[in-house]
């Protein structure tokens, strides 16, 4: 049996009241449709962002223009933290999943308001070890699941992190294309349009309006999966 690694909704909502609370009305805002890019990577970090509204979407991206898509950020996450306190490079391409509001804040001015707040720092260790559980998951669907077990175990997830209660299941609030769920799978668009027949008529999802919902998200914590070979 392969456990499904969740990273706690309640921690999820405490440091993003938590950040948004301190950081918003700090720096300079900046809205950004569906799919622009706001950052490419590949350059030192000069500026944090705190997401306001929207969802925010996190990939790598390479030469052949295949990508992966690592992390999606709502409000209150924030992103540019690691490459800042790594004191490297962005790896990543960040873009807008649907059409967003952001706050720039100058690292310079960050790293100054958290000193001033030391206790922050505990709601930023909280936001990058739910980024690190999220990172856990996807290593360990790739090496021990199957691609049902990787998409089923990535609904749930995305159902705690992102989902609200609705009569019979949570419903995953941003709406994903089949490509996007392949891409946070490395599968293909059809593999998944297959994959979600499937767990639409077994009863672990349905379609409302265009939004997914879990319906068996409790019962299903655990799912049996086949090593890749």
């Amino acid at each position: 049996m392969i456990g499904t690694i969740i990273p706690g909704k309640s921690v999820c909502s405490v440091y993003r009241n938590e950040l948004y609370r301190f950081f918003a009305g700090k720096g300079d805002v900046a809205s950004f449709k569906k799919r622009s890019v706001i950052e490419c990577g590949g350059k030192p970090v000069d500026h944090l962002y705190l997401v306001k509204e929207g969802f925010v979407q996190q990939y790598f991206l390479n030469l052949g223009g295949d990508s992966k898509i690592l992390l999606l950020l709502t409000k209150g996450d924030m992103f540019g933290e690691i490459t800042l306190f790594q004191g490297d490079n962005d790896l990543v391409v960040t873009q807008a999943h649907s059409d967003v509001e952001v706050e720039r804040l100058p690292a310079d001015l960050f790293l100054d308001l958290a000193g001033r707040e030391p206790k922050i720092y505990l709601y930023i260790s909280l936001m990058l070890s739910n980024k690190a559980r999220i990172f856990m998951a996807q290593v360990r669907d790739s090496s021990f699941c199957d691609t049902l077990c990787r998409l089923k175990n990535l609904l749930i997830r995305l159902s705690f992190q992102h989902g609200t209660d609705v009569d019979g299941g949570s419903m995953i609030i941003p709406r994903f294309t089949h490509d996007e769920l392949a891409r946070m799978i490395s599968s293909t668009r059809s593999t998944v349009t297959k994959k979600m027949k499937m767990l639409q008529g077994e009863g672990f999802i349905e379609i409302a309006d265009h939004h997914i919902v879990v319906k068996e998200r409790g019962s299903s914590l655990f799912s049996v999966g086949n090593r890749v070979n």
